[in-house]
């Protein structure tokens, strides 16, 4: 089984992303907003603030960091600004899949 990290800043994309990621490659959706619902007891929120700019650069860090560490195969960087064709998307996955597969 393969699995898809997707990561970026707030309000980026991430979840209207994976649905439809997910279910074009038949794989589970473990999303974090999800995970929340279910935690007993009272949610304090604590929004962190900083210049977009900023939380973009971090994000990135972050996520190539990630994929060092944990020797993963390449980064997919996908606008969600507008539309996305989730079937290329899809066949992209599936290539890098392929070619980090020991």
């Amino acid at each position: 089984m393969i699995f898809v990290l997707i990561a970026g800043p707030p309000g980026s994309g991430k979840t209207t992303l994976a649905r439809p990621l997910a279910s074009t490659l038949g794989l589970p959706l473990i999303a974090k907003d999800a995970k929340v619902k279910e935690l007993p007891g009272p949610i304090v929120e604590i929004r962190c603030r900083c210049p977009r700019q900023v939380a973009l650069q971090r994000c990135r860090a972050r996520s190539a960091e990630l994929l060092r560490s944990l020797g993963l195969g390449r980064l997919i960087d996908v606008d969600t600004t507008g539309d996305f064709d989730v079937a290329s998307l899809a066949r992209e996955v599936l290539r890098a899949a392929a070619a980090t597969s020991p």
